[in-house]
C-alpha cells in the first residue's frame, strides 16, 4: 500500500467539494489501486469561517507554505478561486520547484504564466495538470492529449463562460433585462459579487490562452487583446435577431492563419440553425475543435459549479498518480506573429434621428468605406428617433474604428456593434 499525501490550497466551493470527493472515494481507491489518499493539510485564510463542509476532522492551516513545503505532501491541489495571481502564482511555482505534482484550477495564473510553469515542471521532474482551468466538467485537455495524435488543430471555438452565457440565455429565452439576469446569476452562485471578469470576457480570454497552448501549441500576448463585453446588449437585439434566425452568444473563436491568429473574444451573432453554440444555454459550455484529420468535433457540459470542476480536478489527481509521470510540455511552442479580430461581418444597432435623408447618409458612409449592406431593418419610432439594425460585411476585415468615427461624425448613436460568425 502506497500512501499519497495531498495538500489543498483553498477550501471554498471547489476546494470543499474536492475534499469531499477525496474522502468519499478514498476506500475505493485503496481497494482498486493500492493507493492510500490522505489529506495532510488544507490552507484557508480564516480558520474560524463557517464552511460548506464539516471541518472538525480536517487538518486546516492558515499558513499556505505549510501545505506547499511539507515533506509528506506529494500532490498539491490548487483551489484558490478569487485569490488572484499575486497569491496563487508563487505557491504553484514553489510547489513545482520542489518537484511536487500540482493540480490547478486557476485559469488566470496559467494564462499569464503557463509556459514558465510547464518548463518548471519539466526541469524539476514535477507534474502540472490543468484540465479544471477550462470548460468546467469538459475534460478537454485529456481529450486532446489522448485523441489527436499527430494532428494539427487549426480552429477552436465555443462558449467558455457560464456566467455570461447564463445572462445571454436569460435575456433571450426569458426576456429578462441584463440587470435582472445578472442578479439571478449571482443568486444562483454563477456570478461573483464583482462579475467584471465574466461579463467583460476576460475570464474567457484567459481560458482561450490555455486552449491555444494545450490544443494548438501556440500562445498569444494577453496584453495585445481587449475582449468585448456583453454590457449594453439589449432585449430588442435578441428579439430582432430571433426574427432573422440568429441569436447572441458569448463566444471565443481562434483560427490559425499561417503564423497569425484570427479571433473573436466576446459576444457574437450566431445562426440558430447552423452554429452549435446557439443551443448551449444557461451555465453550460461547449468547445469545438477542428482537427486536420478528425474534422470538427464538439464537447459540451456544465461550465460552472462545484461538482463539474471538482470532478475534473479529482480525475487529474488520479491521472497524475496512476498514469502521468511528467507534464505534457509541447516541443516548439511559439507565439502567433499577428493577431486580428474577425470583423468580416458585423451586426450594428443604431439610434437614428427621424428626419429625411438619414438612411441615405448612412448608406453613403458605408459605401465610401466599401462595406456591403446585407440587411437593413428598422423598428418603431419614439421621441423623434427609431432603432435601425444593420447586417454588414466585407471580403476582408471591416475597420471598426473608421466606421465608428464616420457614424459618430454624422451624429448617429451606436448602441451595439457585434461580430457575426460566418463559419
Amino acid at each position: 500500500m502506497k500512501t499519497v499525501g495531498i495538500g489543498i490550497l483553498g477550501l471554498g466551493t471547489i476546494g470543499a467539494e474536492l475534499a469531499r470527493i477525496i474522502l468519499e472515494n478514498a476506500p475505493r481507491i485503496r481497494e482498486y489501486y493500492g493507493l492510500d489518499l490522505v489529506i495532510r493539510k488544507i490552507y484557508v485564510r480564516d480558520l474560524h469561517k463557517k464552511r460548506a463542509i464539516d471541518t472538525g476532522s480536517l487538518p486546516l492551516t492558515d499558513q499556505a507554505d505549510e501545505v506547499v513545503s511539507s515533506d509528506n505532501i506529494q500532490v498539491i491541489c490548487e483551489c484558490m478561486g478569487g485569490s488572484g495571481t499575486e497569491v496563487t502564482y508563487p505557491l504553484v511555482k514553489k510547489a513545482l520547484e520542489l518537484g511536487k505534482r500540482v493540480v490547478m484550477s486557476s485559469k488566470k495564473v496559467l494564462a499569464h504564466h503557463g509556459m514558465e510553469l510547464l518548463e518548471l515542471s519539466r526541469k524539476n521532474k514535477a507534474v502540472l495538470c490543468y484540465d479544471a482551468t477550462v470548460g468546467g466538467g469538459i475534460p478537454i485537455e485529456k481529450v486532446v492529449e489522448n485523441s489527436f495524435y499527430y494532428q494539427q488543430i487549426s480552429k477552436i471555438s465555443g462558449i467558455l463562460n457560464g456566467t455570461s452565457n447564463f445572462i445571454c440565455s436569460s435575456m433571450s429565452l426569458k426576456h429578462q433585462s441584463f440587470n435582472d439576469a445578472l442578479k439571478e446569476a449571482q443568486k444562483r452562485g454563477y456570478a461573483e459579487n464583482d462579475p467584471s471578469d465574466d461579463i467583460d470576457s476576460y475570464d474567457a480570454l484567459y481560458k482561450a490562452e490555455v486552449l491555444a497552448l494545450c490544443c494548438m501549441e501556440r500562445i498569444f500576448d494577453l496584453a495585445s487583446v481587449t475582449p468585448r463585453t456583453i454590457r449594453g446588449i439589449r432585449n430588442i437585439d435578441f428579439d430582432l435577431l430571433a426574427d432573422e434566425g440568429y441569436t447572441i452568444k458569448p463566444i471565443i473563436s481562434m483560427e490559425i492563419k499561417g503564423d497569425d491568429l484570427s479571433y473573436i473574444f466576446g459576444p457574437a451573432v450566431v445562426s440558430i440553425t447552423e452554429n452549435p453554440c446557439s443551443g448551449i444555454d444557461y451555465n453550460n459550455n461547449i468547445i469545438t475543435v477542428v482537427g486536420s484529420r478528425s474534422g470538427e468535433l464538439s464537447f459540451s457540459g456544465q461550465g460552472a459549479g462545484k461538482g463539474p470542476t471538482a470532478s475534473v480536478m479529482f480525475d487529474d489527481l488520479l491521472n497524475t498518480l496512476l498514469y502521468r509521470n511528467s507534464s505534457v510540455l509541447y516541443n516548439g511552442v511559439k507565439p502567433f506573429q499577428k493577431l486580428s479580430e474577425d470583423n468580416r461581418a458585423l451586426y450594428i444597432h443604431l439610434k437614428v434621428d427621424d428626419k429625411p435623408g438619414e438612411i441615405a447618409e448612412i448608406a453613403s458612409i458605408l459605401s465610401r468605406l466599401e462595406i456591403n449592406i446585407d440587411k437593413f431593418v428598422t423598428r418603431g419610432k419614439t421621441g423623434g428617433s427609431y432603432d435601425a439594425f444593420l447586417f454588414i460585411s466585407k471580403t476582408d476585415n471591416i475597420d471598426r474604428e473608421s466606421l465608428t468615427k464616420a457614424l459618430k461624425k454624422h451624429h448617429v448613436r451606436i448602441l451595439s456593434m457585434i461580430p457575426i460568425v460566418l463559419d
